[in-house]
């Protein structure tokens, strides 16, 4: 249980997704059918670990619920994304008045919840729940409010901040998981340091 609550630490999440979609082939698009089946994959490979397989699998689906918001209608949505900045805030604000290093997100000045929250979607949450979707079909309508609300948050961007279709997601993820976990320096550190 607790490597699986551990699991949902954000700079897990680029390893949790190659490890899901590499061991199971879930990286072999399919439209509208899933390309794994639990019982199938354990009947063909006698010697695998079945508990290990299941801590995989539980990891990645508590992993994507922790990060679900965006999957629930639009005004639910935005209302938790408002309360999570608010927290990002204020823990802003406390570094602030400590003299420490603004965290990621945390800065009320220069963070912008639109932009930040399309972008967050699209590099995890978006390819979270397209394995979701890959594990359980009847879960495409998680998916579709996902990308309907990234583009209601899209809407509140002046056009020369909407972001361009990103290529390759798990790139974009990587940066960010870094980013969040504080092995990149982020911009705030960089301005803060031009500031000296």
């Amino acid at each position: 249980v607790i490597e699986i609550v551990m699991a949902t630490e954000m700079s897990k999440h680029s390893n949790l997704i190659e490890s899901i979609t590499f061991n199971y082939a879930l990286d072999n698009p399919k439209d509208n059918k899933s390309s794994f089946n639990m019982k199938k994959y354990l009947n063909d490979n006698k010697d695998a670990q079945k508990s290990k397989i299941q801590e995989q699998f539980m990891s990645f689906v508590v992993h994507s619920c922790d990060i679900s918001h965006s999957s629930k209608k639009f005004n639910l949505h935005k209302k938790w994304s408002e309360l999570l900045f608010n927290e990002f805030f204020n823990q802003g604000d406390l570094e602030k008045k400590l003299k420490l290093d603004i965290s990621f997100l945390c800065d009320r000045d220069t963070s912008n919840l639109p932009k930040s929250t399309v972008d967050f979607n699209r590099s995890f949450v978006i390819p979270s729940f397209e394995i979701i979707y890959k594990l359980i079909p009847k879960s495409k309508n998680y998916l579709d409010n996902i990308k309907i609300n990234t583009e209601e948050w899209k809407k509140m961007l002046p056009v020369e901040d909407r972001p361009l279709e990103i290529n390759n997601k798990n790139e974009n993820s990587e940066i960010m998981s870094n980013e969040m976990s504080g092995n990149e320096e982020n911009e705030e550190n960089e301005e803060n340091e031009d500031d000296q």
